[in-house]
């Protein structure tokens, strides 16, 4: 018997007739946001089904048990998933687990982390040995869930897109067969592991492979997370280290470094990245910028790191992938800090309330961070202090602020912040704030402090060192600052900071746009920011408008800017990035600031260095993308 008519009885509504659909999968091959191992995801939309337990759904748990050899069925609590109050996606889960075991590619259940708002319903959870069987048997479970429910129907919709190591689909509309199902998965699992299984055997690409082993690749790993100051932070440790004689691989929203060499470019700051400094011998020391995007993609790409650190959590990205509050972005930038080895160490902002409370669940060592030493330390920090902990602090003194470590309950003064270059005569707080996070990495590596000093000593704005992170331009008449400012907290920043840069005859001019994915209320903020913070504005787009039809980003940005107080006539609209820069520059007078906050780094700073033009404003036309609006 199969089916529906299984024993005689049905098991669903005769008249629902659209099967199980496979709208997304996705390969976890490191620790990720729903388990530290590696896991296979498939997002299934279960139309009618969606939120009904099994056990609404009469027979079911019966006709899968008698579906399934003598050897799966085992004593009765080796399916203690299989009851009334479960999901079909729980059923799915759990039968791709006793599909691998019979596959002979055993497997154990994983420990989940804490699940915050992403766990959407359909959401099939379950970890694999070899990746492809691994995916077979979510395919082979989500075919029998089928054939029960849909006995005279179509296969699951999309299946083939799952079908690993096929040149075709496979046949959507065959009779299910479990046993022949069972061989083709065996026969998957004899052609990926010829010699006993490897754990996480896979045969593709180095980049696309298991994540790797800290104990396979013994150097230092370092994973640096936050809203705010990575790529800065990342790229101030590795010149920490590269004084220290390092060989040094590092990964950043601009692109791949070996030893200060560009490999890659473009944004290199998700797992794959990852792996190719690992898998580079000439490295020493990996320091790894690892940001939201790939952890929600696809997770870590090494399994231990010897040093994570939070920066900060702020608004940002919110909305998107399940992530709609503060707290779930915490959630998911907690990871790196949650494997810490035992013998690492853990470095968290401690100004910062979301990033402090990771404290509980970080792993190794603890090393805090604070712009508030001295008289002015938290509760949490004098007691950490206090305890003999370490902590890097800014402290006012009479001569201007001062990095000091504390370790042991000892006091070490390490340099004055208006020493580092990049701080800007110590105005720049965003790179105060940068500096004492990558003095406490480097601290927890144990670099000494003479050879920290000199290297932050030794680090600038420039756009060699810090591409895109308020590199300054004095090259023209008037005075440039290109700067990656894109969300509010970024804009707060920068708005300090022209506080004290402003000309003290000259207007400051500012060109920006706003990403289209992040909420309408996170782009008006920014033109709120942008109002207080320039005397004109240029608002561009992205070439890559995130979803949103023409200008609308923009307009947000406008009503912002306008409801702060910014005058029409001194706020414009051009649509495309370079001819917005081309615009400012060209109606900047001789003493104006000009503040580019571009997308496009590189191409903008090219554009700067060759700008010969002057201060008549551009034609107004209808040229190539070019969309000029006043608001007069």
């Amino acid at each position: 018997m199969t089916g529906n008519q299984i024993a005689g009885r049905e098991l669903y509504n005769p008249s629902i007739t659209s099967a199980l659909q496979v709208l997304e999968k996705r390969v976890y091959r490191g620790p990720n946001i729903y388990t530290h191992d590696p896991i296979i995801r498939i997002q299934i939309d279960l139309g009618p089904f969606r939120g009904r337990p099994i056990g609404s759904l009469p027979n079911l748990i019966e006709c899968l048990l008698q579906q399934l050899p003598p050897a799966a069925k085992g004593d009765a609590g080796r399916h203690e998933a299989l009851h009334d109050g479960a999901l079909l996606e729980d059923v799915m889960a759990h039968l791709a687990l006793e599909l691998q075991t019979l596959a002979g590619t055993p497997v154990r259940a994983s420990k989940a982390r804490s699940m915050r708002g992403v766990l959407r319903s359909g959401t099939v959870l379950y970890p694999f040995w070899d990746e492809g069987v691994g995916l077979l048997a979510g395919i082979v479970a989500l075919r029998l869930v089928n054939s029960l429910l849909f006995p005279e129907g179509p296969s699951v919709s999309g299946l083939h897109q799952l079908r690993p190591g096929r040149d075709g689909p496979m046949d959507l509309y065959a009779p299910f067969d479990f046993t022949s199902e069972l061989h083709a998965l065996h026969q998957l699992a004899c052609q990926s592991n010829p010699q006993p299984a490897t754990p996480l055997h896979t045969s593709a690409s180095q980049q696309d492979g298991p994540c790797i082993s800290a104990a396979s690749r013994p150097l230092p790993i370092i994973s640096i997370t936050g809203t705010n100051g990575k790529s800065t932070t990342s790229r101030m440790v590795a010149h920490i280290f590269r004084h220290a004689g390092k060989r040094v691989g590092l990964t950043t929203s601009n692109g791949i470094y070996i030893n200060g060499e560009q490999i890659v470019s473009g944004d290199t700051t998700g797992p794959k990245s990852a792996k190719v400094v690992l898998n580079d011998p000439n490295v020493e020391v990996a320091v790894l910028e690892t940001a939201r995007g790939g952890i929600l993609r696809e997770g870590l790409g090494f399994d231990r790191c010897d040093v994570g650190a939070v920066l900060n959590i702020q608004p940002d990205h919110l909305g998107l992938k399940g992530i709609e509050t503060v707290e779930d972005l915490a959630w998911v930038k907690s990871l790196v800090v949650e494997v810490v080895a035992d013998t690492g160490t853990s470095v968290l902002n401690a100004d910062d309330e979301l990033t402090l409370g990771m404290r509980r669940k970080a792993g190794g060592h603890l090393t805090l961070f604070s712009m508030h030493g001295g008289n002015a330390a938290s509760k949490d920090l004098q007691e950490h202090i206090a305890g003999g902990g370490t902590a890097l602090v800014r402290e006012p003194t009479v001569l201007g602020d001062e990095l000091v470590l504390y370790e042991g309950g000892q006091r070490h003064p390490i340099m004055r912040a208006r020493d580092i270059p990049a701080t800007l005569g110590g105005f720049a707080q965003v790179n105060v704030q940068n500096a004492l996070a990558a003095a406490a990495i480097a601290v927890a590596q144990n670099i000494e402090l003479p050879v920290i000093r000199a290297a932050l000593g030794s680090f600038s704005t420039s756009f060699e060192q810090s591409p895109g992170r308020l590199n300054l331009y004095d090259g023209h008449p008037f005075r440039v600052l290109l700067d990656y400012a894109h969300n509010p907290s970024g804009m707060e920043y920068l708005r300090d900071l022209v506080a004290h840069l402003r000309p003290p005859q000259g207007r400051v001019i500012g060109v920006m746009g706003v990403a289209g994915d992040r909420r309408d209320e996170d782009i008006r903020r920014m033109g709120e920011l942008a109002a207080v913070t320039f005397d004109e504005l240029v608002v561009r787009e992205d070439q890559d408008r995130r979803g949103r039809p023409p200008l609308e980003a923009a307009h947000w940005v406008e009503v912002g800017a306008r409801s702060a107080g910014l005058p029409p006539q001194n706020l414009t609209t051009i649509i495309d990035e370079p001819q917005a820069v081309h615009h400012a520059l060209c109606t900047a007078y001789p003493g104006d600031l000009v503040i580019l906050l571009a997308t496009d780094v590189e191409g903008t700073w090219q554009q700067l260095l060759n700008f010969q033009g002057h201060r008549t404003p551009l034609e107004r036309s209808e040229g190539d993308g070019y969309h000029a609006t006043s608001h007069d």
